[in-house]
């Protein structure tokens, strides 16, 4: 588990997701000043899993439609 990196869109944008779904997310500014931010997988410092948005039971993300750059490239 780790931070994946977002443009401040892509984090605006999910954070308006977890917030209709009381999804568990936090971004943090990236100390380059790149304008980008971080999605972290944790709530109160506790792993949530692979990502917040993915759903363990079946296996899927479920923000396919809207997911960061950085997901749609992965595993490349």
């Amino acid at each position: 588990m780790g931070y994946i990196p977002l443009q401040r869109e892509e984090a605006e944008t999910l954070q308006k997701i977890a917030q209709t779904r009381a999804s568990p997310f936090q971004t943090v500014d990236m100390p380059s000043g790149a304008g980008q931010s971080m999605v972290s997988p944790y709530a109160d410092g506790k792993p949530l899993g692979p990502c917040t948005f993915f759903d363990m039971a079946s296996r899927l993300c479920t923000i396919y439609e809207d997911r960061p750059l950085a997901c749609k490239q992965y595993p490349s």
